[in-house]
């Protein structure tokens, strides 16, 4: 299965605010909380629906992808940092990871922290602003 283009505007479950979307908006701008609703992008064809916690800022400029966590069933996911993210709030989740219970890594060399270990990423997730049809 391949990325579906969804626009729909939303209201963030976890701060409130209101985001126009453009197809590839998958989490809150403000706080970086996102929904578990999908099993590709944009199918919506997730039965969970929990909150998803951002965790963890991984990579580096200008391939910054957030972890997200599902609240309810512990699915983890990676989504890209996009330019109208929250630089105040993309800050303080790097320099405070929260990561999911039980998991320990050293905070200053990163050590036992391996996001990709468990990706199940999307087939087409790299491929920028791009269009898919399936």
């Amino acid at each position: 299965m391949s990325f579906t283009r969804t626009k729909e505007n939303f209201v963030c479950e976890h701060c409130g605010a209101f985001h126009v979307g453009n197809g590839y908006t998958n989490h809150c701008s403000h706080c970086l909380w996102s929904r578990h609703v999908d099993k590709y992008p944009g199918d919506r064809a997730g039965s969970c629906a929990g909150m998803m916690r951002p965790a963890a800022l991984i990579g580096s400029s200008p391939n910054y992808r957030i972890l997200h966590v599902c609240e309810i069933c512990k699915h983890e996911r990676l989504n890209k940092v996009q330019a109208e993210d929250s630089s105040d709030a993309l800050v303080e989740l790097a320099r405070h990871p929260h990561m999911p219970q039980g998991e320990i890594f050293d905070k200053k060399t990163g050590k036992g922290l391996d996001p990709l270990a468990k990706e199940m990423s999307y087939p087409d997730s790299d491929k920028g602003d791009r269009e898919y049809h399936n």
